[in-house]
């Protein structure tokens, strides 16, 4: 009896296989057969076409009626054929197709993973706007080994046995969303005080107690005349090349402005300042006064000449 059951199972377990040699097989001998059954009907087609001729009409119409009924079955026979081919190179291509399909309906017992395998079970997390990124890894194996260890153990009585506390599920704690830099003015109005250490936790800040700041505000005297002094030296500003040159330009100016060789600024520029340079408006001031005493004396000159011209000689 055991023996039959080996066989029964294996027969189970083996139809896929058996099933795709078979029809391999029919797929074969439908191949064998296409050869003569077109032969034949090619044989008897003209065979008969032949002797329609020599016949009487009834008779000939019988015969032609018969050729016409063999073409057709021959035909049917031919496309089956065909279509067996057709099949059997597809599961050519597609090896290992029946068995896929039979694995589908469960009909074979596909591939188990092992039970010490840990697996990942899906992690629900409340909307707190954070993503899961690790997965939680179970044992089930262990739990089952778990499980039995307690049930080895000494039968506990009805009011012995300790309820088993629920799990916590696996939670995520929410991500801040960082802030911008208007989030940050409009929600940080706060000096920052309360974030320091305990020894600065005696300082009353706008959000203290409202009995502490009005106690502040009642205890507060203004001072009078107070007298606010900067001291210490302003540091050098690190100039760029341009600005650096442009500075010495000014630097340069005020040094000659201050001695007495250079004006005021006359008009300001796109490229800097415009000065006018003192000795330059005194040669042209010498120039001016040149030019009009050349033409006092050109204009003398020609009234003398003039006046030679009319005198009568004696």
């Amino acid at each position: 009896m055991t023996a039959v059951w080996i066989i029964v199972l294996l027969i189970c377990t083996q139809a896929p296989h058996i099933i795709n040699g078979v029809y391999r097989v029919l797929c074969w001998v439908g191949m064998l057969c296409f050869v003569p059954f077109m032969a034949e009907s090619v044989y008897h087609h003209y065979t008969l076409a032949g002797l329609v001729t020599s016949l009487t009409p009834d008779l000939a119409a019988l015969t032609s009626r018969r050729i016409w009924l063999d073409a057709a079955e021959h035909s049917l026979l031919s496309l089956g054929t065909s279509s067996g081919i057709i099949f059997y190179l597809g599961s050519r291509c597609k090896y290992g197709y029946c068995y896929e399909r039979l694995l589908g309906m469960g009909c074979v017992p596909s591939t188990r993973v092992s039970s010490s395998v840990p697996r990942a079970e899906s992690v629900i997390v409340k909307d707190t706007g954070s993503i899961p990124t690790t997965p939680v890894l179970t044992n089930p194996a262990g739990d089952v080994q778990d499980k039995e260890d307690v049930s080895d153990g000494d039968p506990a009585g009805p009011e012995e046995v300790p309820e088993e506390e629920p799990k916590e599920l696996f939670q995520r704690t929410a991500t801040p969303r960082p802030q911008t830099g208007q989030e940050q003015q409009a929600q940080s109005p706060d000096s920052g005080v309360h974030e320091l250490y305990d020894e600065y936790a005696d300082v009353v800040t706008e959000f203290s107690a409202p009995e502490k700041v009005r106690a502040v505000e009642l205890d507060f005297k203004p001072l009078h005349n107070i007298e606010l002094v900067v001291e210490g030296k302003q540091c050098p500003r690190r100039l760029s090349g341009k600005e650096r040159e442009r500075h010495e330009q000014q630097a340069i100016l005020e040094k000659l402005r201050n001695e007495g060789l250079v004006l005021r600024p006359e008009s300001k520029a796109s490229g800097g300042l415009a000065e006018k340079r003192l000795e330059q408006m005194v040669l042209k001031l010498r120039a001016k006064e040149e030019h009009a005493e050349r033409v006092r004396r050109r204009k003398l000159l020609r009234q003398a000449t003039i006046q030679d011209s009319m005198e009568i000689p004696a």
